[in-house]
């Protein structure tokens, strides 16, 4: 009886080692921390017929050169109908950054939620690395008459530097606007809004 505990005892063990080894070969630890994926639209309000520019930055931080196995934008809303992207990541080399954009056309009034998912295999140890971003949101206006943009000529600024951002409205109709009023809400702390 005691020999066949003992053996039931290492078969037992034997067992627990062999799928915790086949547990650890399927499920790899995923090493996000040196990817990151950032997303951001050049306007978040947009009015009919304007094409808002999604900018994709991949950012491959790791000692190893990564294979992108899936790369895709998804949209929430009808809003905004999407272009394919310009061009899509295959390899993206240790300590590299990829660039790439996708343009959507305002195609009704409403909201749009954009997110990306980055589905990636370290070239050289075959850990996977999945990433999803934060997801952007853009306003469609149902207003056609009214255009506008804003852009600013300086694109990094240093401590003290004084920023100059250019705001350009019109009417496209046949009616004047009255009572207009520009309103540029601050995000982040890194600049001072003057007046």
């Amino acid at each position: 009886m005691p020999a066949q505990i003992k053996s039931a005892v290492v078969t037992f063990f034997a067992a627990i080692f062999t799928l915790t080894l086949l547990f650890g070969i399927q499920f790899r630890p995923v090493r996000a921390a040196d990817v990151s994926v950032s997303i951001a639209f050049d306007q978040y309000v947009a009015t009919i017929g304007r094409t808002p520019r999604l900018a994709i930055s991949i950012s491959n931080l790791g000692p190893n050169p990564i294979r992108t196995t899936r790369f895709e934008c998804i949209k929430q809303g009808t809003s905004l109908s999407a272009s394919s992207i310009s061009q899509r990541p295959a390899v993206i080399a240790a300590n590299s950054t990829f660039t790439t954009e996708q343009y959507y056309r305002a195609a009704s009034p409403g909201i749009t939620q954009v997110h990306c998912e980055l589905d990636a295999t370290d070239m050289v140890t075959g850990e996977t690395i999945n990433i999803v971003t934060p997801t952007q949101t853009v306003e469609v206006l149902s207003e056609t008459r009214l255009y506008f943009n804003a852009y600013s000529a300086t694109r990094v600024a240093t401590v003290g530097q004084t920023v100059y951002l250019t705001a350009l409205y019109g009417n496209r109709g046949q009616t004047p606007f009255t009572n207009i009023s520009i309103s540029c809400p601050q995000l982040g702390r890194s600049l001072e809004f003057i007046s």
